[in-house]
C-alpha cells in the first residue's frame, strides 16, 4: 500500500516538473530574484575555485553591499553568509560531473523538493491513517505558486525546508514509537535546515519547546537525545560566530540584519501591501476555496454527526508555537516580506500545510467505496482547476521585455567567459562591470572575479574609476548611450581593448 503511494506522489510530481519546470530549467538564474540566484551560483563556483573551503565561502565580487552599499573595494571575495551547505553539495556535484552550470543546481533543489513531498506525504499518512487524504495533502503543497517558483531555482528555501519536512516526519515517528534514533534523525535534519537558513530555527524551537513541555511533566529525560540537542545547537552557535567573523573581517554580500517596521502605520502598511500582492503567490484561490469549503462541511458534519479521526494534542501544539514563532520573525522582517514572496516559503507555508492535515484528521476516513469515489474525485477537481494557477504564474513570472535590464544583461554576457579567453583576458584578472544589474550575474557569466558599478550618479563612477582592476566592461547599450552622453571625459581615460557588439572591454589609460 505505502509503496503504491509514494508512486503515485513520484508521478505526480514527474508530470509537474515536466510542465511547469522542464521549459525554464536551463536558462541562467533571472527574473524574479535573479540577483539573489546568480549570487548562490556564485557561492558555488567559489567553492570549486577555493578547493572546497566551507569556512570561506566566496563569490566573485571585491566590492560587498554590506556594510559599505558597494562603495569599498576589499581584498577578498569571501563574504559572510548563512553556512552555505546546499550549495557546498552542489560545488562538489559540478566537480563530481564536470558541468560547471546552473543547471546542475536546478536539479539539486528540485531533487530535494521531490524529497520533501514525499516526506510530506509520509507525515500525512502517519497521522491520518488515510491514502486519499494524505494525497491531497502533498497535491495542496505541491501546487502553490511560490513552491512552484521556487522549487525551479537556485535559493536555498526549498532544500532547507525539506529538511524540516523530513525532520518533522522522524520528530512524529519518535512520538509515536519513542525510538531515540527517531529522534537524532529528527534533529539532524532540522540542524541542518538552521544551519544553512537561519529561519529554520523556528520549527527547531518549537520541538524544543514540546520536549521541555514532556520534561516539566515527566521529569524524565533522556541523555542522548540531550546530547543529540545540544550539538545541533553547539554547531548553530558556531556558524554564527563564524559568519559575524567572517562580516567583521570581509564584509557580505547577503542580509545579516533585521528589518521591522518604523511604526505601527508602517506595520500596517506593509501587512495590506503583502496580502494585496501575495495572498495568491502564496496559494491559489483554488487552494483558498478548497480550505474554505473543507472548514465549512467538517462544521456542519460535526454538528450533526460527531466524526473523524482525532490526533495528539501535541501536534495541536506544534503547529501553535510554530505559527507563534513565524509572527515573531515577521514582525522582525516584515520590510523584507514585502519584496520578498520566497520569506513565506521560510515561514508560514508549512505551518499552513500542518493545520490543513489537522483539519482533514477530522473529516470522515475514506473507507467506504462510496467515500473513496468522492474524495477522489474531489482531489481531480482540485488539481484540475488549481493546475493552472502555478502554469500562469510561471509564464508570467518568465517572461521579460525590453525594459526587463537583468534579462537584457543576461543575453548580453551570454558567451562572454569565452569571448575574454579568444582576446587574451586572463582567468585571474579584475574585470569592473559598468552598470551591472546584479552583481555576480556578469561577472558569474564572464568567470572572473571583479567589482561592480550598481549605481551611475557621478560620485559613484568616479569613485569606481579609483579602484584596483585591470580592465573595464560596459553592454554597448549602456556605453553608447547614457554614459558617453553622461560621462563623456571618463571615456577619453578609457582605451578599447575588443567589443563582440554586446559588451566592449576597455583597459584604463596610464
Amino acid at each position: 500500500m505505502k509503496f503504491r503511494f509514494e508512486i503515485i506522489i513520484l508521478l505526480f510530481i514527474a508530470i509537474s516538473v515536466v510542465i511547469l519546470q522542464v521549459p525554464y530549467i536551463f536558462e541562467f538564474p533571472g527574473h524574479i530574484h535573479g540577483w539573489a540566484q546568480a549570487d548562490r551560483l556564485a557561492l558555488a563556483n567559489g567553492f570549486i575555485r577555493n578547493g572546497f573551503d566551507l569556512f570561506h565561502p566566496e563569490t566573485q565580487v571585491f566590492n560587498h553591499i554590506y556594510p559599505h552599499d558597494f562603495s569599498v573595494q576589499a581584498s577578498s571575495t569571501i563574504t559572510a553568509v548563512d553556512c552555505p551547505l546546499h550549495d557546498y553539495t552542489v560545488a562538489f556535484l559540478m566537480k563530481l560531473l564536470g558541468i560547471h552550470s546552473p543547471v546542475v543546481f536546478r536539479f539539486y533543489v528540485l531533487f530535494m523538493s521531490v524529497l520533501g513531498l514525499v516526506f510530506l506525504g509520509k507525515l500525512s499518512l502517519m497521522i491520518l491513517k488515510d491514502e486519499i487524504k494524505a494525497l491531497f495533502v502533498v497535491f495542496f503543497a505541491a501546487l502553490s505558486p511560490v513552491f512552484v517558483y521556487y522549487q525551479g531555482t537556485l535559493l536555498p528555501s526549498i532544500p532547507s525546508l525539506s529538511f524540516v519536512i523530513m525532520g518533522v516526519f522522524f520528530y512524529l515517528r519518535f512520538r509515536e514509537m519513542k525510538h531515540d534514533r527517531d529522534f537524532h534523525v529528527a534533529t539532524s535534519c532540522l540542524g541542518i535546515a538552521l544551519i544553512a537558513r537561519t529561519t529554520f530555527v523556528i520549527p527547531f524551537v518549537a520541538m524544543l519547546a514540546l520536549e521541555l513541555l514532556d520534561f516539566v511533566k515527566s521529569r524524565k529525560w533522556s541523555s542522548t537525545r540531550l546530547v543529540s540537542v545540544l550539538l545541533v545547537m553547539g554547531f548553530f552557535l558556531l556558524s554564527r560566530v563564524q559568519n559575524q567573523f567572517l562580516t567583521d573581517e570581509y564584509g557580505s554580500m547577503f542580509l545579516n540584519h533585521l528589518m521591522p517596521p518604523d511604526s505601527l502605520d508602517q506595520a500596517i502598511s506593509l501587512l495590506n501591501h503583502i496580502w494585496t500582492h501575495w495572498r495568491f503567490t502564496y496559494f491559489s484561490s483554488i487552494h483558498y476555496w478548497a480550505v474554505l469549503i473543507i472548514g465549512v462541511v467538517l462544521c456542519i458534519n460535526h454538528f450533526f454527526k460527531p466524526s473523524g479521526q482525532r490526533v495528539d494534542k501535541w501536534m495541536a501544539y506544534f503547529v501553535g508555537i510554530y505559527f507563534f514563532g513565524c509572527s515573531l520573525f515577521a514582525g522582525a522582517m516584515l520590510k523584507q516580506f514585502q519584496d520578498h514572496d520566497y520569506y513565506f516559503l521560510d515561514t508560514f507555508y508549512l505551518p499552513c500545510i500542518l493545520l490543513l492535515i489537522l483539519l482533514l484528521a477530522y473529516a470522515p476516513a475514506a473507507n467506504r467505496p462510496d467515500r473513496k469515489w468522492l474524495y477522489g474525485s474531489l482531489i481531480v477537481i482540485f488539481i484540475g482547476s488549481s493546475f493552472r494557477m502555478p502554469q500562469r504564474s510561471q509564464r508570467s513570472r518568465h517572461e521579460w521585455s525590453e525594459n526587463d535590464r537583468l534579462q537584457m544583461s543576461i543575453l548580453d554576457y551570454q558567451g562572454s567567459d569565452l569571448f575574454l579567453d579568444e582576446i587574451d583576458v586572463p582567468p585571474n584578472a579584475t574585470i569592473l562591470v559598468m552598470d551591472a544589474m546584479s552583481p555576480n550575474t556578469a561577472l558569474t557569466m564572464m568567470n572572473r572575479k571583479g567589482l561592480v558599478v550598481m549605481n551611475t550618479e557621478r560620485h559613484v563612477m568616479e569613485n569606481a574609476f579609483r579602484w584596483n582592476f585591470d580592465y573595464v566592461v560596459f553592454q554597448n547599450d549602456y556605453l553608447n548611450g547614457k554614459f558617453k552622453v553622461d560621462y563623456p571625459e571618463m571615456l577619453t581615460k578609457l582605451s578599447l581593448v575588443a567589443t563582440n557588439g554586446k559588451i566592449s572591454v576597455f583597459r584604463m589609460l596610464e
